[in-house]
């Protein structure tokens, strides 16, 4: 029911730290991830924040939220990974775009689930691209943006930065294809 709720809130992941009094230790027992997270091929085979997650081991009695969450019994949000206090998995956050999450205590353990917001536009090519940097694109063009588009040095950087290019990435098969005859 919780891991239904979850996905429902807009969750991209969920991990369940199951208690494991004999080692005095929460441990990674089971996780899920939308497969949408890998926009590529090629990405689902390497990392992510819920396989980095699963390496880590947290203490029955720290500090941190799966901990606090777990002893004071109710649902914890921390609201920014970047700030929260005693937070051991601070940088793995930042690294995969994760800035708030939501704990829940359950009998044996704790579930954990939140948002994967990091940006991919990188790794990605063709259609999986095109859909990854669609929440990147400007949506207001105000007068500083109208500048730099007037401006006559816009031509060279162009020139610059056309192997760097969204539409060529988007389209990458189409213009080999017809760069090659």
């Amino acid at each position: 029911e919780e891991v239904e709720r979850a996905i429902a809130s807009g969750a991209t992941y969920v991990i369940f730290w199951k208690r494991d009094v004999a080692s005095g230790l929460f441990k990674v027992t089971a996780t899920y991830e939308r497969p949408a997270n890998a926009l590529n091929e090629a990405a689902k085979d390497g990392d992510s924040f819920v396989k980095a997650s699963a390496r880590v081991s947290m203490p029955i009695d720290g500090a941190g939220p799966i901990a606090i969450c777990s002893r004071s019994g109710s649902k914890l949000t921390v609201p920014n990974t970047a700030t929260y206090p005693d937070f051991k998995r601070r940088d793995l956050s930042l690294e995969w775009g994760v800035g708030k999450f939501t704990c829940v205590p359950l009998e044996t353990g704790v579930l954990e689930f939140g948002k994967v917001t990091k940006d991919q536009r990188e790794t990605t090519k063709g259609s999986e691209y095109k859909e990854s940097s669609r929440q990147y694109r400007r949506t207001v063009f105000m007068h500083n943006e109208w500048k730099d588009h007037r401006s006559t040095e816009r031509f060279f950087k162009s020139l610059k930065t056309t192997l760097e290019s969204g539409v060529l990435r988007g389209r990458e098969s189409e213009v080999s294809l017809a760069t090659a005859f």
